[in-house]
């Protein structure tokens, strides 16, 4: 199974050490390998600020593909711009694509 994690290093509020951004069961044959695409709208991100405001704010983001406890591959990523409030009509899901 691969495993797609996050964390806001910097957010306003205190947020969670992992959040789980997506994942996708791949069954493969010994010696067979794929390439998983995960496609994270920042939305994933969300969470309520202390106006209990749905928003996703600029700054630093870890992103690991592994578990929760184990990181196979790291890498970092910032998100930037002004803090935006998340609607009803935001995108929300992670999409996947296997080759």
């Amino acid at each position: 199974m691969v495993q797609l994690y996050g964390r806001d290093v910097v957010a306003s509020v205190t947020r969670p050490v992992a959040q789980l951004l997506g994942y996708r069961r791949v069954h493969l044959e010994p010696g067979q390998s794929v390439t998983v695409e995960l496609t994270v709208p920042t939305t994933r991100l969300a969470f309520s600020d202390r106006t209990f405001t749905r928003v996703v704010e600029p700054g630093d983001v870890e992103l690991w593909v592994g578990t929760s406890a184990r990181r196979d591959a790291e890498a970092v990523t910032t998100l930037v711009g002004d803090t935006v409030p998340v609607t009803n009509t935001s995108p929300r899901w992670t999409t996947i694509d296997v080759r």
